[in-house]
């Protein structure tokens, strides 16, 4: 990083890394900080790539970080882009560590990409709602979206509201407004740190915004919170246009704590809101590794899949906090979808617990190969039963025993996790219920029974169902 931001001759140390692919021009814009806890004159570090090339030349850029001009310092940096800007949001705070406010950089593409002798930008400070760590929503798919640009919030320390803001236009515009729009949620908490199996502790955060997108009228995003004495992650979906809102909660309690979310849409159609949600686990049985879940367009889920396992739980010699007791990791972990990919595709890096004592980067290619991973069932159990299955004869039963009235909702995904028949949404009352469906407009091949509660949205059953004709 010193090298690539030699003509700015930076005398501080170098942190946060972040680099951005802009699908609207085809370049890349690059981030980072000083990190000595002080306000310099070029704590904020840009660089705009002159090529679609990452390896050619880029132009160089130092901005401010103490943009209100009270010797405040920048932290916890987020980037995304529209159609005409780059957008860099972060923590301001004060000389001996106290947590300030928030801030929004609007900073114009084409003066970066001109290679401009400075970039042409503003700030927005005092911002409505009082938001820590906003995360700007840049577009899921190989495209931007504009004037303006989304960004989410959660409330750090636990809550019960989302914060949702609409940056209405260009800085160029001059009518330009902050919208701010709380969303009420179910509540969350702050997660309990993760046991090692050495014993060591490790830092889950805190509820704190981690990662998100926008595509197509929905912001999808991600953040840690407690389940039980457990930390486990909230993926989120809000539709822009009415602020409605649903969620599903991934953990695994008794076993592993999950934190440092990250998303990425996982499918090559806008309209289809199929995404991989990205995390650290640990467990007092399992050390540091990083794993994946599958969310398909209707919120039907999948077990998590397992991407790094580690090989040894990290020691108090490495990036451990004894005031706090606990060792860091994971807050670097990131996700990102690859756009000229023919099949939906993602690339991914986070950290694993080495044998060394140590924790170690690891960067993966996620593919989808066409097959939906098995679903798990997160609901209270219930039986279920198709006949015949193979389903040949234009016609089967379904089957499904309850022990209470459940409000149930059935559908049919193909291979691709698609929605391809809503067969019913009712009442399912205690005891035996049976079902009968044509199979007449479903053609060969393999698809997924999936039954929902109305009330929570868990899985409650599935069941592989074969159809020949």
């Amino acid at each position: 990083l010193y090298d690539f931001f030699s003509p700015l001759n930076p005398t501080v140390n170098l942190c946060d890394p972040k680099v951005i692919y802009d699908p609207g021009a085809d370049r890349f814009i690059l981030f980072t900080q000083g990190c000595d806890g002080f306000a310099i004159p070029n704590q904020v570090l840009l660089a705009f790539s002159q090529t679609n090339n990452p390896t050619n030349s880029w132009w160089v850029y130092g901005l401010t970080g103490d943009p209100l001009g009270n010797n405040s310092w920048l932290d916890y940096p987020k980037i995304g882009i529209s159609n005409n800007e780059f957008y860099l949001t972060g923590n301001l705070y004060s000389s001996s560590g106290n947590y300030v406010q928030s801030v929004i950089y609007q900073i114009t593409k084409a003066s970066g990409y001109g290679g401009n002798n400075s970039l042409q930008w503003q700030f927005w400070s005092n911002i409505a709602g009082n938001p820590f760590t906003l995360q700007p929503l840049s577009w899921g798919h190989g495209s931007t979206y504009g004037p303006g640009i989304y960004l989410v919030a959660s409330r750090s320390g636990g809550g019960n509201i989302i914060q949702f803001y609409d940056l209405t236009n260009d800085m160029t515009a001059s009518n330009e407004t902050l919208n701010y729009m709380p969303v009420t949620v179910d509540a969350y908490t702050v997660p309990p740190p993760g046991l090692q199996p050495n014993g060591l502790y490790m830092d889950t955060g805190d509820n704190r915004m981690m990662d998100g997108f926008y595509l197509n009228g929905t912001a999808h995003f991600v953040f840690s919170e407690a389940k039980g004495d457990w930390s486990a992650i909230r993926y989120n979906r809000l539709d822009v246009a009415n602020l409605a809102y649903q969620y599903q909660q991934t953990y695994n309690t008794g076993v592993r704590d999950y934190s440092y979310g990250s998303v990425a849409s996982f499918t090559n159609d806008p309209s289809d809101k199929t995404v991989l949600v990205g995390f650290v686990a640990v467990g007092e049985s399992n050390a540091p590794e990083y794993r994946v879940k599958y969310y398909g367009d209707n919120m039907e889920t999948a077990s998590s899949i397992l991407v790094k396992g580690g090989t040894g739980s990290v020691s108090a010699n490495f990036c451990y906090d004894p005031d706090r007791e606990f060792v860091r990791w994971g807050d670097y972990t990131g996700m990102s979808r690859k756009h000229n990919s023919s099949n939906p595709k993602i690339w991914t890096s986070s950290c694993f617990g080495k044998s060394n004592g140590s924790w170690g980067t690891w960067i993966a290619e996620i593919n989808d190969d066409g097959n939906v991973p098995v679903l798990e069932n997160d609901g209270p159990a219930i039986g279920l039963n198709v006949a015949p299955n193979p389903a040949s004869n234009g016609r089967f039963t379904v089957n499904v025993r309850v022990e209470a009235i459940e409000e149930a909702d059935f559908k049919l995904i193909d291979q691709q996790g698609k929605t391809v028949a809503n067969l019913y949404r009712g009442h399912l009352l205690p005891g035996e219920n049976q079902f009968s469906f044509l199979q007449d407009a479903l053609a060969t091949g393999a698809y997924y029974l999936v039954i929902t509660s109305t009330s929570t949205h868990k899985i409650l059953a599935n069941e592989k169902v074969m159809v020949t004709h």
